[in-house]
């Protein structure tokens, strides 16, 4: 896996860490469990217990997501919406929700737009043809 927080920079233990919570996860994915609460809170327990809570979202986005993002944020609603009490402070929490959420309805508009550019082009080029 080409990995936003590359393996090969991290010490031994790390590395190790991040192996097993990358594993776990893809388990997880295979399984079609990420939705699922008690699997969520084990993902959650596993990065706390190797020490890698501060990495563990960049390896979950990474296997979540390809050039399908907004398809696949419906997707996983349940796992990327859910308030970690344990991690964050709520208040903190509320404001990355916010800004994330600004971030999703820009790429959703972005999306939208591009399928209607689309589209026009398409009913412009059937237009010529005669």
């Amino acid at each position: 896996m080409n990995s936003i927080v590359p393996l090969e920079d991290l010490d031994k233990q790390t590395y190790d860490s991040c192996e097993q919570f990358i594993s776990l996860l893809k388990k997880k994915k295979f399984a079609n469990q990420l939705n699922d609460p008690i699997s969520i809170q084990e993902l959650i327990t596993e990065a706390e217990r190797l020490k890698i809570v501060e990495k563990a979202p960049f390896y979950v986005a990474e296997c979540l997501f390809t050039d399908q993002i907004l398809k696949e944020i419906e997707v996983y609603k349940t796992l990327l919406y859910r308030n970690s009490k344990q991690l964050t402070d709520t208040a903190i929490s509320t404001e990355i929700r916010e800004y994330a959420k600004e971030f999703i309805e820009w790429l959703r508009t972005a999306e939208e737009s591009t399928e209607e550019d689309a589209d026009k082009v398409q009913q412009n080029s059937g237009s010529y043809e005669s």
